[in-house]
């Protein structure tokens, strides 16, 4: 399983799992500001754009993963993972 990256390695169009207060975690996109059309982000955080919605959020870099690094835990296959999530990632 490959690492997760230092803090700042995300880079633009990667495919990420992320989680913000509230909500479980959940796949999207690293994208640019220009992209969000949005002011820059802090430099502990990216903009991400989550599947399903197409909703942007600025998102923690510690509340980011590589979805792949997250992708088989056996905690993300869940009944609730196979009806809401997985219908989104048509990548």
């Amino acid at each position: 399983m490959s690492q997760q990256p230092e803090a700042g390695d995300y880079v633009t169009g990667q495919l990420i799992w992320g989680r913000l207060k509230g909500y479980d975690w959940w796949p999207g996109r690293v994208v640019s500001y220009n992209e969000a059309q949005k002011a820059p982000p802090s430099p502990s955080t990216h903009w991400v754009k989550w599947f399903g919605d197409n909703k942007l959020s600025m998102v923690c870099k510690i509340k980011i993963l590589i979805f792949s690094s997250i992708f088989f835990y056996k905690q993300v296959f869940t009944l609730e993972f196979n009806v809401y999530v997985f219908p989104t990632l048509v990548l």
